[in-house]
C-alpha cells in the first residue's frame, strides 16, 4: 500500500475532467500503488440535508448511506484523471457500487478519506477496475465504498504484459 497523498481540499472537478480529456491517449499498464485522502473532513450539514431531500433519505443526525460517496467521489476523479492511470476517464462506464456501512456516521464527525484503484482485471468488453474508498472516524473505518468501472476495448500486450487504451 503507498503513502497517501494528502490533499488539503476537494479537487475541482472541471479542471480534473479536462486533464482526463488532454491525457487520455496512450495510457497504459499497470494500476499505480497511489492512494488519495484528506483528512478531519466536517460535513456541511445544509448540504447532507439537500442531498437527503434530493435522494429521498431521512434526514436526521447521521449521514444518509450514500452520502461518504459524494465526499470521496472528487478524489476518485483526481486518482483517475492522472496521467499514471492505465485507463482514460473519458469513455470509462460505471457499472457498478457497493457501500459498506460499518456504522451510522454522524453529521458532526470529522472524516478521514482514502481511496485507491485496485484489481485492474480483464473483461468480455474490455477491462474494468476498482476505485476503492475508505472513511474513517477517530481512527475506525466506519465506511466502506468500491465503484466498478469499465473502459471498453481489448486487452493489448506489450511484451508480456497486458495494457488497456
Amino acid at each position: 500500500m503507498g503513502t497517501p497523498v494528502v490533499l488539503s481540499s476537494a479537487p475541482a472537478m472541471g479542471p480534473l475532467f479536462a486533464k482526463a480529456a488532454l491525457t487520455a491517449r496512450g495510457r497504459g499498464g499497470a494500476l499505480p500503488d497511489t492512494h488519495l485522502a484528506r483528512v478531519a473532513v466536517a460535513v456541511d450539514p445544509a448540504r447532507v440535508a439537500d442531498y437527503a431531500e434530493v435522494c429521498r433519505f431521512r434526514f436526521g443526525d447521521t449521514l444518509p448511506p450514500t452520502f461518504p460517496h459524494v465526499l470521496t467521489f472528487p478524489l476518485q476523479v483526481a486518482l483517475m484523471a492522472d496521467r499514471s492511470f492505465p485507463l482514460a476517464l473519458p469513455g470509462l462506464v460505471h457499472v457498478r457500487n457497493r457501500v459498506d456501512v460499518v456504522r451510522p456516521v454522524g453529521v458532526s464527525e470529522k472524516l478521514d478519506l482514502e481511496v485507491w484503484a485496485s484489481d485492474l482485471r480483464p473483461h468480455r468488453s474490455g477491462a474494468t477496475v476498482d476505485l476503492v474508498a475508505s472513511v474513517r472516524s477517530r481512527g475506525d473505518e466506519v465506511w466502506r465504498g468500491r465503484s466498478t468501472y469499465l473502459a471498453r476495448g481489448l486487452p493489448r500486450r506489450r511484451g508480456n504484459r497486458p495494457t488497456w487504451t
